[in-house]
């Protein structure tokens, strides 16, 4: 049996917990997560001592050394907001990967002829190798990491026992304080860990393969959603057009009518034709709601479908033609917006208290270098529904998501939250050189 050389021990750990805050979402303070991990120290050197028997010579076996580790592993499930099955798969394979290189590093410090230098030797190719290997891992293999982990969410958490299982396997048959001084054990392990790498390539190709699928999926409902806000737009230009030309081709009859009342003398037959004029072409196909064409357009439609549904709307809005921003996009964004909470009143049941009462109220306004937008409605929830966020017939709240990428791209946020009986959703763009 080897012995660990403590600062290898170290090492490991410093290099798990670089990995660690390097690819997890914290979600604890600093002052937290400092506490939290001196304290799992603490746990692993009482543990370590309790295990072994041996006082600091760490001799013990690897395996005792993995389950003195829990304190960190509990911690790491406490101070990162993934979920659980996401923090097992980055702790294990961060083990794993740290694990077989000390074991190599043992490896060959046990075939060099070093003498009492052996310990420091090996200590300093393994600081040397993690030196090395860390700032590849954080540049190249994060980001495929994270998107992995993200994947979880979408597909099976049993998927997560791999590497704690790889890793227990590696560590009996392979840990650094069983290591041989053959080749063939050498190969053995290479072999072992060849086929782990080759299931972790398999996973992460599923993965993808599932991410793509979705993306895919997902780009073709956006692409329907924004054809269809298209369509309601062009629809509400042309029956503007449409009312244009009807006002243009009938105001020659008007005008001969006017005319012969006029030399008539008949002022009060005058006045009632002017009056009834007014009620027929006072206002227009669409209500004037800004100056940017698009969002009036938009807005137009979505509010006479609302209106003739018996929801009550309020739009004050003060969104100018040359804001700074795509106008399809403000068309995607203003259109789902509207679109959601015409839906989100029209599911409240007609039994519902809350149904004569059901109403749609967005405003925008101007301010220094931003545009906010400020939408409320109805919104009453399903009680047999389960599970988080909000509901709608379109299934993966993609329309949530599209408006939420429209603000970002613009240096925007944007939250949804529920206020009693109302939804309200608040965006801030920054559509800023």
């Amino acid at each position: 049996m080897f012995k660990i050389p403590l600062a290898i021990s170290l090492s490991m750990l410093a290099a798990n917990l670089t990995m660690e805050y390097g690819t997890l979402t914290r979600r604890r303070g600093v002052l937290t997560h400092a506490l939290f991990r001196c304290a799992a120290a603490a746990l692993t050197i009482v543990a370590i001592h309790y295990l072994s028997g041996i006082d600091f010579g760490f001799n013990d076996t690897y395996l005792e050394r993995c389950f003195a580790t829990l304190p960190f592993f509990l911690s790491c499930m406490f101070l990162f907001e993934e979920s659980v099955a996401q923090k097992t798969f980055l702790y294990f394979m961060d083990y794993s990967a740290t694990t077989f290189l000390s074991s190599v590093i043992i490896w060959v410090g046990a075939r060099l002829p070093l003498g009492n230098l052996t310990e420091a030797v090996e200590c300093a190719l393994y600081a040397g190798a993690l030196l090395l290997l860390l700032p590849l891992y954080l540049k190249r293999l994060r980001p495929r990491v994270r998107l992995m982990l993200g994947l979880f969410k979408t597909s099976n958490p049993l998927y997560a026992a791999f590497p704690p299982l790889s890793f227990a396997l590696f560590v009996v048959l392979f840990g650094p304080v069983n290591v041989p001084t053959s080749f063939r054990w050498l190969g053995t392990m290479l072999m072992y860990v060849g086929l782990v790498c080759l299931t972790y390539y398999m996973l992460f190709s599923h993965f993808h393969a599932v991410y793509d699928r979705l993306q895919a999926e997902n780009d073709a409902v956006r692409a329907m959603r924004q054809i269809n806000l298209q369509k309601k737009y062009y629809e509400e230009v042309g029956k503007g057009i449409w009312a244009q030309g009807q006002l243009l081709h009938d105001t020659r009859h008007h005008l001969v009518a006017l005319s012969s009342l006029a030399k008539g003398g008949d002022s009060q037959a005058v006045d009632q034709y002017v009056d009834e004029l007014l009620d027929v072409y006072g206002q227009p196909a669409t209500g004037f709601y800004c100056e940017n064409a698009v969002v009036n357009a938009v807005i137009g439609g979505y509010v006479r479908m609302a209106e003739e549904k018996g929801i009550a709307v309020t739009a004050k809005l003060d969104v100018p033609a040359g804001i700074g921003i795509d106008e399809y996009e403000l068309c995607s964004f203003f259109g789902n917006t509207l679109e959601n909470a015409v839906e989100a009143c029209g599911r409240i049941p007609a039994s519902s208290a809350l149904h004569g009462s059901r109403f749609i109220a967005i405003e925008a306004w101007i301010e220094p270098g931003r545009l906010v937008v400020r939408a409320a409605n109805s919104f009453q929830e399903d009680p047999g529904r389960s599970g988080p966020g909000f509901p709608s017939s379109k299934g993966s709240g993609i329309g949530l998501e599209s408006m939420r990428a429209v603000v970002e791209k613009y240096r925007g946020s944007m939250s949804c939250e529920r206020r009693g009986t109302a939804f309200v959703l608040s965006a801030v763009f920054c559509p800023g050189p």
